[in-house]
């Protein structure tokens, strides 16, 4: 039978998946993606996928978790209606043999692949799904009794096995710097908590940025982290009595960033969803692309007890704020415009985390800044005319702070010179060509 030259394949969906998505690149070509994410040795999901997070503790967990003996269902549809076509599945990169059933397309063009995941690992060389594994394969149209696709009637699909069991915990990393026994693949590991309006926000100690492990953003050696969860209880009287209530199946924030930098510079700190003057407690965990929720705060980590702040450290009361506690220290920026989630403040932060505090006299100034800056932003805040004029007078900063951040500190130094030069050459020109019309 001669192929359809016109002919397309286009992917439908999985069924007993953790998630799929499909993406293109520059030149168009498409890349589907199936994730399947293992958080239990012995799953607690059968024929379908659960919620494995279901409150069992600080223990990793997967909102859609899969089980080896679970069947995939691929899904696709071909443009052309032949009869006597077939469904088939195949490693892209050898010459094993099709996996899973091969049912006729239907007279829609619709066709499918059932295959259990125990099958689609062992595929890609994981007995039993037992290890994280991944691998391309195709999915298409037969004909007849052939063991090969139809030209131009298959599509190629990624499949990734994402096996999170025993890694339950991060060890703390202040500053970066790991302790005994810590994974390079531990993702974030370590946070303090700051006050703001019907939230936490989280960042490092000290404020220096929340610390992430040496391998970051690499899960294993497979997937990679992709979110911060934050689950969080209220204080029930004491450290300890409070941390033993939170569990996987606690009150939750998911943040999110781009694993494409180390560490990454687009991570939203708050944790909504709290109340003003209700004091909580925050433990950590890290979720990689299959959606495994692992890598959690362990309280019983000496990295935590034998800090004497750790209740401060992991706990915090939300409440009105104007400053460090409302926005990561841009107290008068966030005085004049209000929020710190505000363009111009998030513009002036950046400026400061890339170019200020890595210098010694831009610390410096940094700590200058903290120290008396928080009453004029109070004030500022409650005089909206005072809003207004400082607003103004920032923009010249917030114009260089920008550029700043688009070509360089250098180029905008030697820009701004040329410009200050500039104008006062025509300043300096116009002044004295009116002195002579005089």
């Amino acid at each position: 039978m001669t192929p359809i030259a016109s002919a397309t394949v286009t992917f439908v969906g999985a069924s007993n998946v953790s998630k799929w998505s499909e993406t293109s690149d520059e030149q168009g070509t498409k890349t589907i993606t199936i994730y399947g994410g293992i958080t239990h040795a012995t799953s607690p999901c059968s024929n379908t996928v659960c919620n494995s997070c279901n409150g069992s503790g600080l223990v990793p967990c997967n909102e859609q978790e899969v089980s080896p003996t679970m069947t995939v269902r691929l899904s696709a549809r071909t443009s052309a209606t032949q009869t006597g076509r077939y469904a088939l599945l195949k490693s892209d990169s050898d010459s094993s043999g099709q996996l899973g059933n091969s049912p006729a397309v239907d007279g829609s063009g619709t066709f499918y692949v059932d295959v259990t995941w125990s099958d689609l690992c062992g595929a890609m060389g994981s007995t039993n799904c037992a290890s994280s594994v991944a691998k391309t394969f195709r999915l298409g149209i037969r004909e007849n009794n052939d063991s090969s696709f139809v030209s131009g009637e298959s599509i190629l699909i990624r499949i990734v096995m994402s096996n999170a069991v025993g890694r339950n915990f991060y060890k703390r990393c202040p500053g970066g710097n790991p302790q005994s026994g810590a994974s390079a693949t531990d993702g974030f590991c370590d946070f303090a908590v700051f006050p703001g309006d019907g939230k936490l926000y989280v960042d490092g100690p000290a404020g220096q940025g929340l610390s992430v492990a040496t391998g970051f953003p690499n899960a294993d050696s497979t997937v990679k982290w992709t979110k911060l969860v934050f689950f969080f209880e209220p204080y029930a009287g004491n450290l300890t009595s409070t941390v033993s209530t939170i569990t996987n199946g606690s009150s939750r924030s998911e943040l999110l960033y781009s694993n494409t930098q180390n560490p990454p510079d687009d991570l939203d700190p708050r944790v909504p969803g709290m109340e003003n003057g209700t004091k909580y407690c925050l433990a950590m965990a890290n979720q990689d692309e299959a959606g495994n929720i692992a890598s959690f705060t362990d309280f019983s980590d000496t990295g935590y007890t034998g800090d004497p702040s750790f209740e401060a450290t992991v706990c915090g009361t939300p409440e009105e704020v104007v400053g460090l506690l409302d926005d990561k220290k841009c107290f008068i920026a966030t005085a004049a415009w209000g929020s710190p989630l505000d363009p111009h403040v998030k513009t002036l932060r950046s400026f400061r985390d890339r170019f200020l505090k890595v210098t010694p006299w831009g610390a410096a100034f940094v700590e200058a800044y903290y120290s008396w800056s928080p009453p004029l932003a109070k004030w500022i805040s409650e005089h909206e005319v005072a809003r207004t004029v400082v607003r103004g007078a920032l923009w010249p900063l917030i114009a260089f702070a920008w550029l700043s951040l688009e070509i360089g500190l250098l180029a905008t130094l030697g820009l701004s010179v040329a410009l200050l030069v500039g104008s006062g050459v025509l300043v300096s020109r116009t002044h004295w060509r009116r002195r002579g019309e005089a």
